[in-house]
């Protein structure tokens, strides 16, 4: 009974331990797509075609929604919603803002450097999404995991977005240059 009992413990425990890695990621996650939020306002007061800005302004107002499915994901794991600051993030966030500064003002080129600077917060975004998944799903939550699979599937449609707006772009000013 005794080492029933103990292994019982020591499940619990992992468990414990799972959560709150759990959360902590969460914590990041949602910390993340605010800053997002500051960086794509940017964004698209900078674009220089429309399609861009359109793209920008749409994955801007899921990113609205996503954050009400990560506070929804607290909930249901009971864990406060804050934020936990992500020095990987806040490099992709400076680098990004140094993009927008260095890019001219009115060029296809702008809206490459920004296409490139989006499409390297959404693979890390899809990154994060993904491992949130696998873990929500070994702890058992696979309420919580549909709610965050609802966000990667936005995260990647819009990286796909993005590499379409930049194949069209970057091919058109090639062809530009090259005429």
């Amino acid at each position: 009974m005794e080492q029933k009992e103990k292994h019982q413990a020591t499940k619990a425990k992992k468990q414990g331990m799972l959560k709150e890695f759990f959360g902590n990621q969460l914590k990041e996650m949602l910390y993340i797509e605010n800053k997002s939020l500051e960086l794509m306002q940017e964004m698209e007061e900078n674009c220089y075609t429309e399609e861009l800005e359109d793209a920008i302004n749409e994955h801007r107002h899921q990113t609205e929604k996503q954050v009400k499915r990560l506070k929804k994901c607290f909930r249901l794991i009971e864990v406060e919603p804050e934020e936990k600051k992500s020095v990987i993030i806040d490099n992709l966030l400076n680098e990004s803002q140094a993009i927008l500064k260095e890019a001219s003002n009115s060029s296809r080129s702008k809206d490459a450097l920004i296409i490139i600077a989006a499409q390297k917060l959404e693979h890390f975004e899809i990154a994060m999404y993904n491992g949130l998944i696998q873990l929500a799903l070994t702890m058992g939550k696979e309420d919580v995991a549909e709610l965050l699979e609802k966000n990667y599937h936005e995260e990647y449609d819009s990286e796909c977005l993005l590499n379409s707006i930049g194949e069209e772009k970057l091919f058109i000013e090639d062809e530009e240059s090259q005429t």
